[in-house]
């Protein structure tokens, strides 16, 4: 065939084959050099496969044989260690992936309730202990009379702090009257120990039985329905009375239950007022 019959079967191509033809054996190249790709690229990953496999079995070895060689002792670090944590931390692993994965659910939930516990109690710091009748012994008067005004004192600043939470959308008289609740009750196990009445009982809100605390609550509440402000600064006066009369009451006792019942309830008071410092900051 003359170079002219060729050009006249494919005037476009330049070649002795047609251009469809071209293009079929073009597209046959182009698929063959596919699979050579694909073909490398799982060579790859079998490669890969195989030096995890090789890594999980010798570091597991390697760690015995530290350990066997340190005479049995506790030996968590170097190089083993090391490589175990950067295979848990690439998820090579299912099992290590799913341990750390619920390590970290742990963490939170832990971290979550750690926080709800110290938003939430505002350091009430007083778990009440049942204490049996009278296994306290017999009270002194000067007891007796301070654990009297204590409970009362106790009253007056969960009845004021319910009235600033009725006139004042803050979650701190809330939260503190809770924890003033648990002071109350934590006084009334020292007086059921003591075999000692409770001027508290069938009390309405406001009322006591000690004229000088009756005062202080009504000048209180006064302040209180103000404003803000002085709803604040009414709860530092409360709290920082508070901590007089317990400590005070703490120098004079003679009882390790007691002590202990009372340095309880005054850390917590200290707690109640660095929150009503902040509130009347803000307010």
């Amino acid at each position: 065939m003359t170079g002219q019959d060729r050009q006249a079967q494919s005037p476009e191509s330049g070649t002795g084959y047609p251009t469809d033809e071209r293009s079929q054996g073009v597209g046959q190249s182009n698929g063959f050099s596919k699979k050579r790709k694909a073909g490398a690229a799982v060579g790859a990953l079998v490669g890969i496969g195989a030096l995890v496999g090789t890594m999980a079995f010798v570091a597991p070895a390697v760690q015995s044989s530290v350990s066997v060689a340190s005479g049995g002792g506790a030996v968590s670090t170097g190089v083993p260690g090391n490589a175990t944590a950067a295979a848990n931390s690439r998820g090579d692993r299912p099992g290590m992936q799913s341990g750390n994965q619920r390590g970290q659910g742990q963490g939170q939930r832990q971290g979550q309730g750690q926080r709800q516990g110290q938003g939430s109690g505002m350091g009430s710091g007083s778990r009440t202990t049942a204490i049996e009748p009278g296994s306290l012994g017999t009270a002194s008067e000067q007891t007796a009379a301070q654990l009297a005004y204590l409970v009362e004192e106790e009253k007056l600043a969960h009845d004021i702090y319910v009235l600033a939470s009725s006139l004042y959308p803050d979650r701190v008289y809330t939260n503190i009257s809770r924890s003033e609740t648990q002071h109350q009750s934590s006084v009334r196990q020292l007086l059921v120990g003591y075999g000692l009445p409770d001027p508290t009982a069938n009390t309405a809100a406001g009322e006591f039985q000690s004229p000088e605390l009756q005062q202080f609550y009504d000048k209180l509440a006064k302040k209180v329905k103000k404003s803000a402000k002085k709803a604040a600064k009414a709860g530092v006066i409360i709290e920082k009375t508070d901590i007089t009369d317990l400590k005070d009451t703490i120098a004079a006792s003679d009882s390790d239950a007691m002590t202990s019942v009372l340095q309880r309830l005054e850390s917590a008071s200290q707690k109640h007022l660095r929150a009503f410092t902040r509130l009347k900051a803000r307010s």
